[in-house]
């Protein structure tokens, strides 16, 4: 099955004769056996100065393939790719795949050079992004957003002092948030005070750090002078901390206080 190709440097320096000779673009396009509107745009394309040149367009189609052309300049390979996308619906992953694993076939491209094809303009013309099972107009990469810190005046835990490591005094506290599996926004609130190892579970139904923070405030604020300090793991939901009547301390990125309820139990604090 033979597809559309792409005009050759010949073809190009017949468009630029005919023209000399003053031959409308219907005639070029009857005498090369091509569409009228794709001499159209040749010329478009091609002209520098309103006057056409065949050298420079070529040139400026060959400068815009990707860094593989294989599959742009080889007609074979490019029909090969069309036939398997337009009438057997294979991946460009599945085609390359047969093409490496059947090495008669004296063609060569990966996946990501077939991809940049099919969403090239040439592939866009043929429709070939609608032949692929996840029919896209254009081809994206997506990146997972580079988390920000969201906490202000953090301070991190390897500032905190050592009697507060060593669990020396009371008053020094760990929290952190357990949420509640199949209920939506409901969570516990998880404290423990470091020295003593005494527990307090809060039932909240939301992980906004106003309503958060307030629940700790409420439960810790009655202790007055005794509630010192609180470490928290990374969380947003501990944001507002500056709202406590305490020193608070931030753990290292990805590390949590208290990842499990049975903690309580067997006490896992910061070392």
């Amino acid at each position: 099955m033979q597809y559309y190709n792409r005009l050759s440097l010949e073809e190009r320096e017949n468009i630029n004769h005919y023209l000399e000779l003053g031959v409308s673009i219907t005639k070029i396009a009857e005498h090369l056996n091509r569409s009228k509107s794709t001499i159209s745009r040749e010329i478009k394309r091609g002209s520098i100065n309103s006057n056409y040149c065949p050298i420079y367009s070529e040139e400026r189609f060959i400068s815009g393939l990707s860094r593989n052309k294989a599959l742009f300049l080889d007609n074979n390979l490019r029909d090969f790719v069309i036939d398997k996308i337009v009438n057997c619906r294979w991946s460009p992953a599945a085609i390359s795949g047969r093409i490496k694993a059947f090495s008669d076939l004296m063609l060569k491209a990966s996946y990501e050079t077939i991809y940049k094809f099919v969403f090239s303009p040439e592939g866009l013309s043929l429709n070939l992004p609608s032949y692929l099972k996840r029919k896209k107009k254009v081809r994206g990469f997506y990146h997972r957003k580079a988390k920000r810190n969201t906490i202000i005046d953090l301070i991190p835990i390897a500032t905190r002092p050592e009697y507060i490591n060593n669990r020396s005094e009371f008053g020094h506290f760990e929290a952190d948030l357990l949420i509640i599996s199949g209920a939506k926004g409901t969570n516990i609130i998880s404290i423990i005070e470091r020295k003593t190892r005494w527990s307090k579970l809060i039932y909240n139904q939301s992980k906004g750090s106003n309503p958060v923070i307030s629940k700790i405030n409420s439960t810790l604020g009655i202790l007055s002078e005794q509630f010192k300090s609180i470490t928290f793991d990374r969380g947003k939901e501990f944001a507002k901390h500056h709202e406590l009547p305490a020193k608070t301390f931030f753990c290292n990125p990805c590390k949590s206080s208290l990842t499990r309820l049975q903690n309580f139990i067997v006490p896992r604090t910061f070392n």
